[in-house]
This record gives C-alpha cells, sequence and structure tokens, in this order.
C-alpha cells in the first residue's frame, strides 16, 4: 500500500472516530437535560395582580396573598395566573425574589448563587419562587419589562403581550427565568 493510501485511510478512521465520539456525547447530553428536569407535577400555578392606585404589578404563588394579604388597604385587581413555578427548591432551579421599592413597585429578581440580591431602593420581600435558570425541559421565557414614569415592573410569558407593552413606554428587562406554561399537562393545584 502506498503512504497515500495509508493517510487516507487514517483520516477516514479518525473522521469515524469523531462522530461515534459526538454521538455518544450528544447522548449524554441528552440524558444530563432529562435528568436535570424537576418533576412538573410540583409545579404550582403563579397568580398575578395589579392596583390601579399605586399602579403596580405582583405575581404570588398564594393567591390569598394577593386578595387579602399584599392587598390589604389597596385595590388589588387579580389579572390571572401567569405560569406554573415551583414552591419549593431543587438542585435545578434558582429563586426569585419579591423586592418592595418605594413607594410601591414590586421587582422580582432571580438569584443564580441563592442568595438575596440588593438593589438600591428595594428591600428584599423573601423569596416568592422556583424557576429554571436555563430554558431547559419545556420552559418559556419569564419576560419583564419595566416603565420607569409609573414605576411599575410588569412580567409576563407572552412574547407578544411583552412587545406591545414595550410600545407603551415600558423598557425591556430582560428575561428573569424560566418557567412551566400554563398547559404543560402538570397537575393543577
Amino acid at each position: 500500500m502506498k503512504l497515500s493510501s495509508y493517510i487516507g485511510l487514517i483520516y477516514i478512521l479518525l473522521a469515524a472516530a469523531k462522530v461515534t465520539k459526538a454521538t455518544a456525547e450528544g447522548r449524554r447530553l441528552e440524558i444530563r437535560a432529562t435528568a436535570t428536569c424537576v418533576d412538573p407535577t410540583t409545579a404550582v400555578n403563579a397568580y398575578q395582580a395589579y392596583t390601579p392606585g399605586w399602579q403596580a404589578h405582583l405575581f404570588d404563588l398564594n393567591l390569598a396573598n394577593i386578595v387579602g394579604g399584599i392587598s390589604t388597604g389597596s385595590d388589588w385587581q387579580y389579572q390571572g395566573v401567569l405560569a406554573r413555578m415551583f414552591p419549593t427548591p431543587s438542585n435545578f432551579t434558582v429563586p426569585i425574589y419579591r423586592l418592595l421599592g418605594s413607594p410601591t413597585d414590586y421587582l422580582f429578581l432571580v438569584s443564580p448563587t441563592g442568595k438575596a440580591p440588593s438593589v438600591a431602593g428595594y428591600s428584599v420581600d423573601g423569596v416568592v419562587a422556583y424557576v429554571y435558570p436555563a430554558q431547559v425541559c419545556g420552559t418559556i421565557p419569564l419576560y419583564s419589562v419595566y416603565n420607569a414614569a409609573l414605576g411599575d415592573h410588569w412580567y409576563t410569558t407572552d412574547l407578544a403581550a411583552r412587545n406591545r407593552m414595550l410600545q407603551l413606554a415600558y423598557i425591556d428587562s430582560g428575561i428573569q427565568g424560566y418557567v412551566l406554561p400554563l398547559d404543560c399537562g402538570c397537575s393543577a393545584f
């Protein structure tokens, strides 16, 4: 056999080895992605409300906090279910904290480290839920927009609704985390 034939054979074997390695790595990644999913039946509804008097939005996993707790002495209006989130931590989720700004702006921030975020002019009100830090397991983005004139942060999983708010003097505040959609097939609570 000529040297060029040996070199050609080596290239073919190396190419086959790379394909085999890539396929094996792909399988490992696929298995890992499945293993990082939290049981979706443990997710619960996140309820959203708005107060015209304060011009503020908030969400909470406990509807009673909106209609009887936080809302005491205000005009909170229930807006519906925002998404499905986890009430307890897991190895694959991160906390989303609620911060209260002066006088009535609610800011929700994900903490990749688990520690409460610090934002000037806001006090930490606690962990509201747990969400994924990346888009895995059939999750969807939780978008955030902000209107400085109103002092209002608003959250949605609907890209079209987010885009409408951007046309109404809100600015894009990015993606706060990834949540389960309402039609995820999870058991309802």
